[in-house]
């Protein structure tokens, strides 16, 4: 397999809507009707804050384009990528019990989060098992945008651990 030489064309996307949709999924686990509540939420995500967020890294890469970047190409990358991992998540629980579905939900969005830092790193040139263990890297960067992007990862890790956490009490 080819691994793709640019992960910011979908990394942001893949990001966002991994931690949305496990957000989603473990809030709405407890309420009355947890499947049709999360399938319902997840295809809301996978149109309505997708096409958001997408209409939002278009208007933004529009605005500070320094050069003829293809803005197009990033905001349909992003879209697709959204749409593709909701729609992943929606499929598991459609056809899974419901804590198999959470379950999955979970390995596969750590793994996804996991595959983005490693992607990174093989852009970077960074030890990428090094960056593949601890997503974070370095968190004492001096540089304010590495810091910034950092601490966002870090914010999303803990969303992920908590989901984690709650999957474990709702199992127990």
């Amino acid at each position: 397999m080819k691994m793709p030489k640019d992960p910011s064309k979908f990394s942001f996307g893949a990001t966002s809507s991994t931690v949305t949709c496990l957000g989603i999924i473990f809030g709405l686990l407890t309420s009355g009707n947890p499947k049709a509540s999360v399938i319902g939420s997840l295809l809301v995500i996978a149109v309505a804050d997708n096409i958001a967020d997408s209409l939002g890294i278009h208007i933004y890469r529009e605005s500070t384009a320094t050069k003829k970047e293809n803005t197009r190409m990033f905001t349909v990358s992003n879209f697709i990528t959204r749409f593709g991992i909701t729609l992943t998540f929606v499929a598991l629980f459609a056809f899974l019990p419901i804590d198999y579905a959470a379950a999955s939900c979970t390995v596969i969005g750590l793994g996804i989060l996991v595959f983005l830092s490693y992607l990174i790193g093989v852009q970077r040139k960074t030890s990428t098992l090094k960056r593949s263990r601890h997503p974070l890297g370095n968190c004492h960067s001096r540089n304010s945008h590495k810091s910034f992007s950092r601490a966002t990862n870090l914010q999303h890790l803990r969303i992920a651990l908590s989901a984690i956490s709650d999957l474990r009490e709702h199992i127990a």
